[in-house]
């Protein structure tokens, strides 16, 4: 199952050697009378799969299904990257700290009107905050062969993986969110997804940005590893009041993931 920002595009890269030619999710519309005119069939989660895709599910409910969740906050920080790189008006990963703070707030704003993760359902551009447990939880009365590991967890998942498909796999290393240190003029125009698209339309357009890029690399304001304080110039107070609405906005996925580690590793009474 992907869940989304949990390494989905690394293990999906990884194990399309041993992807089923006939079977593709993306042919047809399993809801076309739905409000979004599409489902989200990248993110899907089980019940979701059962529910639009039921001659599918089954053939394979008696397979063992795989699944990789991570700390909501981590999660989250990386939706909103990906939700303003392919969604938004701005891409935060070229902007400067005084606009990445306006986006990140303006969006948690937005998904505290909403309340929880489970309203972003038939949201698309909202689909990377979708909430873990419905890939981690089978339909009611379900029995599932459910193997879910924490993202930390990435070599057990490998090994389990590679003993189940009788092949060694790797998935190399996790992707980071990057932040690029450009001058003023060419990160207004970076930075805002409209005049980017048209851009790649030129000649050459990919490579230039690819060059930019590596000219940022770095720098003090570049990078994988700034903290949230420092990408989104959030005060103390102002990054626990998130962390506070992530554990909120996140509830249900919290308790799911509680539960998982303890079954995990267990305490002797």
């Amino acid at each position: 199952m992907h869940n989304p920002k949990v390494a989905g595009s690394s293990v999906r890269a990884t194990l399309e050697p041993w992807r089923d030619p006939d079977v593709d999710l993306f042919e047809t519309d399993p809801d076309p009378a739905s409000p979004l005119h599409r489902v989200d069939r990248a993110h899907i989660g089980i019940a979701e799969f059962a529910r639009h895709y039921p001659a599918l599910w089954a053939e394979v409910r008696g397979l063992a299904f795989f699944v990789l969740y991570r700390d909501p906050f981590a999660r989250f920080l990386s939706s909103v990257n990906e939700y303003c790189r392919v969604y938004g008006e701005t891409d935060i990963r070229f902007a400067a700290q005084s606009e990445r703070r306006k986006v990140f707030l303006d969006l948690v704003a937005r998904l505290r009107e909403l309340g929880s993760a489970e309203a972003v359902m038939e949201i698309l551009e909202l689909t990377h905050f979708r909430p873990q447990w419905i890939y981690l939880t089978p339909p009611e009365g379900v029995d599932l062969d459910l193997r879910a590991f924490d993202l930390k967890e990435m070599s057990g998942f490998a090994e389990a993986l590679s003993d189940c498909i009788g092949a060694p796999v790797d998935f190399g290393r996790e992707n980071g969110s990057e932040q690029f240190d450009l001058p003023l003029p060419m990160r207004r125009i970076l930075a805002n997804n409209s005049i980017k698209k048209q851009l790649r339309k030129l000649p050459g357009a990919m490579w230039a940005m690819q060059q930019l890029r590596q000219r940022s690399a770095g720098t003090s304001q570049s990078g994988a590893r700034l903290s949230v304080q420092e990408r989104y110039g959030l005060t103390e107070a102002e990054h626990r009041e998130v962390e506070t609405f992530v554990q909120g906005f996140y509830a249900r996925d919290l308790g799911v993931i509680s539960g998982l580690a303890q079954a995990a590793h267990p305490v002797e009474a």
